[in-house]
């Protein structure tokens, strides 16, 4: 209990005037914090800046203990952590992370850091173990992949390039997900992400399941990652949570990838609703080699929204870029379907300057309104597109005469962008001699359908192991060699 201030004795006075000077000492110090902004944040403390005001200010029971004699090595040493957690909190309160990130205080883990766990190194990379560490990842890379230097923060460092990986599965149990590499605060939007994700990161074969992705249903750059630069995201499953919602460069990996490498992931019972660039796995990839994914039972509807939409299986934009050793599934039923009111295709929305080879597609691909509509590319632009199985079927955009459907290409840029057959397009094969009818490509540009058997472009056969080769009005089956 506090004294009253007409009974000061002696001891009492000195007693006021150190509660004083540290009261003096608060104010000083939260001024500085507020001057000069730290980035450092504590893991387990609060964004709560009167809370760390308070946490500066002793009480007169702390004053009191503070001249006992008496007090044990345990209790001095609890003292000593609860004046760390202060001072933490008050960083944490002045660090330059915004309000998309206030629901996750106190909530995230950088445990993965502290060195019992791997060190960041291809050899021993820092293991990620539960839902909390994944959710430190994304903290830790909206930080730009470095805790400061400042005082009282834990797991200083720059962590850029570094190397990430799954310690096991781990069930996101619902979290309303930031992704990794993500905007900090909402003024940001709409805009590039700042602090993309930059480094390894191994699924090590494990699954990460329900990943909820629907939040943040009016942002870009919506995955498991947001944005990726320069890095590598491999050897993983993912399973969402309900519907994958957003805005534009959607994917259930990644929505924005740069100069980076996606490879051997599954993506299982994936729906994505957006409206803008959308992909199974990534929404846009720039400079990005997709290699040996899975699209199992994924259903897309991009609607509306950007005046260009662009959706695919695997990818909706890509561009100097390769996809390889990619299958694509959406399951059956009226819904279950790759479909937007822009250019779709089985595996990408639109391809430029990107060559894809040896992918398959099986299921429905677009729908109302669409664009255009090919099996495994919504808009050619350049590249090649060799070795392509497709055994779906064409969705009806009902824009009649104005449709372009192609069983392999919905459409080109112009008769200027020539492909060559052999050369650019070949090996392509449906499940049908009806599928390769219907034109390879819908572009309705003259010549467009003119081929050779030479560039290999057929069906394959149900009844036997065998396949028949078209060009023109003419076929040709194929007995001395097996379709695999």
């Amino acid at each position: 209990m506090r004294k009253s201030n007409h009974n000061i004795g002696q001891g009492d006075c000195k007693r006021w005037k150190k509660l004083l000077a540290y009261s003096l000492c608060g104010i000083i110090a939260f001024s500085a914090f507020h001057s000069h902004p730290i980035l450092a944040k504590d893991l387990e403390g609060s964004r709560n800046a009167s809370t760390s005001l308070n946490a500066l200010e002793p009480t007169w029971a702390e004053l009191e203990n503070s001249e006992k004699q008496t007090a044990t090595e345990s209790n001095a040493s609890r003292g000593d952590e609860k004046t760390k957690a202060s001072l933490s909190n008050a960083l944490r309160a002045a660090n330059s992370l915004g309000n998309i990130w206030d629901s996750w205080s106190g909530k995230t883990s950088f445990e993965f850091l502290n060195g019992t766990q791997g060190d960041g190194s291809e050899k021993k990379p820092f293991l990620i173990k539960n839902r909390e560490q994944l959710m430190g990842l994304s903290e830790l890379t909206a930080m730009g992949m470095a805790v400061p230097d400042a005082e009282g923060a834990d797991y200083v460092g720059d962590y850029a390039g570094s190397y990430f990986a799954l310690g096991g599965n781990i069930d996101m149990q619902g979290v309303d997900w930031i992704p990794i590499g993500f905007y900090r605060d909402s003024s940001e939007m709409p805009g590039e992400v700042e602090y993309a994700f930059h480094g390894d990161f191994d699924g090590k074969g494990y699954t990460i399941r329900n990943l909820r992705l629907n939040k943040y249903g009016n942002y870009d750059h919506i995955g498991l990652f947001g944005a990726i630069r320069d890095s590598k995201v491999h050897d993983v499953k993912i399973i969402p949570d309900k519907e994958v919602k957003g805005n534009d460069r959607i994917g259930t990996v990644v929505g924005y990838a740069v100069d980076s490498e996606i490879r051997n992931v599954t993506v299982k019972n994936a729906a994505l609703n957006t409206s803008g660039i959308a992909g199974g796995i990534a929404g846009e990839i720039s400079g990005t080699v997709i290699e040996n994914t899975i699209c199992d039972n994924v259903i897309i509807d991009a609607q509306a929204g950007n005046e260009v939409i662009y959706i695919g299986g695997v990818a909706g934009s890509a561009s100097d870029s390769v996809i390889a050793d990619c299958d694509v599934a959406t399951g059956t039923g009226n819904t279950a379907r790759i479909q937007g009111t822009g250019y779709t295709g089985g595996i990408v929305g639109f391809q430029n300057s990107t060559d894809i080879y040896n992918v398959h597609v099986n299921g429905t691909i677009g729908g109302y309104h669409s664009t255009a509509i090919g099996g495994i590319t919504g808009n050619y632009v350049s590249g090649k597109l060799k070795v392509a199985r497709f055994e779906g079927s064409i969705g009806n955009s009902q824009l009649g005469s104005m449709a372009r459907e192609g069983t392999f290409i919905g459409t080109r840029q112009g008769a200027a962008t020539n492909f060559n057959y052999i050369d650019d397009v070949a090996y392509l094969f449906a499940n049908s001699e009806s599928k390769i009818s219907a034109n390879v490509c819908g572009s309705e540009i003259a010549d467009d359908n003119d081929y050779t058997y030479a560039a290999h472009i057929g069906y394959w056969h149900s009844s036997d192991l065998y396949y028949t080769l078209v060009q023109g009005g003419t076929s040709k089956n194929m007995t001395d060699q097996i379709f695999l």
